[in-house]
């Protein structure tokens, strides 16, 4: 395998954490390095993304200047909405990148946003490469791991899967999208406002149903406030008795008038027994657990970074996980 060079776009928590995950892998080299925010222009990605030493690549608020750099991938790290991010994302294809992006929204579009789907899958394949949206969730636990774990089922009635966090461990920004510490009037017009939401539940019941065959009725959703019974704490915030500790969100796909997909995000400050947890009911029936659950910024920027190697190797086009070779982990790859 030979080098890959890549041009990161978006320094924030997660993107940071990917630069981070790059180094010291033989296979990638980071050659350019965006972001918006004026104060990161001109110093070492390394100093921005906590790296000790150098990596010898300046940031720059240029997507256009970094598009200037021979490049083999681009990651996007940037923002949840599909529509927000879409004139970088032109931009990139339109330079014969390939893209590995955590944007929640591209990770399966085609139902959701079925002209914008459209729109990225013809530019990418008139350019020949490929576009990825990818994260733990959805990209992973919810959708891509359900579908997996169905490989030798002969017969699949229902699908449930279950993400349950304890948010204490989590950033700040974390906790606040979930509603952590709000009284529950605030929480009920923050979640209203679209302000306090997990982005892309529906979205995972959509690439489930799509990758077993079933055609949905409907899909249902509720969000709703986690009310602490006792005042809860992180190392950030503290929470008292009556607001809100958390988000627990409910996706429900229906088929025939009956619900054949269940997804539940459980997110509070002291959530007990944290687990991501699939269950297949069927022939045969299938249930695994991953005790503790995954680490949501951790997994994100490992399957970003794992992903880098293989995306290229899809066909052209907008590209779903299904699509391309099976990740593994890259942590002893160099060179060579």
């Amino acid at each position: 395998m030979q080098e890959i060079r890549v041009t990161h776009f978006g320094l924030g928590p997660i993107g940071a954490g990917v630069i981070r995950d790059m180094k010291g892998r033989g296979l990638l080299k980071l050659v350019a390095a965006v972001d918006v925010d004026p104060d990161k222009a001109g110093r070492d990605v390394a100093e921005v993304a906590g790296i000790p030493g150098q990596v010898g690549v300046r940031v720059t608020t240029s997507a256009k200047e970094a598009l200037g750099v021979k490049s083999d991938v681009a990651v996007i790290c940037t923002v949840s909405s599909l529509e927000g991010m879409m004139p970088l994302l032109e931009q990139v294809i339109d330079a014969g990148l390939p893209v590995v992006s955590t944007c929640e929204e591209l990770v399966f579009p085609w139902l959701a946003r079925p002209d914008l789907a459209r729109r990225i899958d013809e530019k990418a394949r008139q350019r020949g490469v490929q576009v990825l949206g990818v994260g733990v969730n959805p990209g992973y636990i919810m959708d891509y791991l359900p579908l997996v774990l169905s490989s030798p089922c002969r017969r699949i009635d229902r699908v449930e899967v279950y993400r349950i966090q304890d948010a204490s461990h989590r950033r700040l920004p974390f906790q606040k999208k979930i509603g952590a510490g709000y009284n529950l009037e605030e929480y009920a017009r923050l979640r209203d406002a679209g302000k306090i939401k997990h982005v892309g539940l529906v979205d995972s019941i959509q690439m489930v149903a799509c990758g077993l065959g079933w055609k949905l009725d409907r899909v249902e959703e509720i969000i709703e406030p986690i009310e602490a019974t006792r005042q809860v704490s992180s190392p950030q915030i503290t929470v008292p008795r009556g607001h809100a500790a958390g988000t627990r969100q409910v996706g429900r796909g229906l088929v025939g008038g009956r619900e054949r997909i269940y997804m539940e995000m459980r997110m509070s400050l002291g959530e007990p027994d944290p687990r991501d947890t699939v269950i297949i009911v069927g022939e045969p029936d299938i249930e695994s657990t991953i005790r503790g659950g995954l680490h949501g910024d951790v997994a994100t920027t490992s399957l970003v970074v794992n992903a880098i190697p293989v995306v290229s190797r899809a066909h052209p086009g907008l590209v779903i996980m299904t699509d391309i070779p099976t990740l593994t982990c890259l942590a002893e790859v160099t060179a060579s």
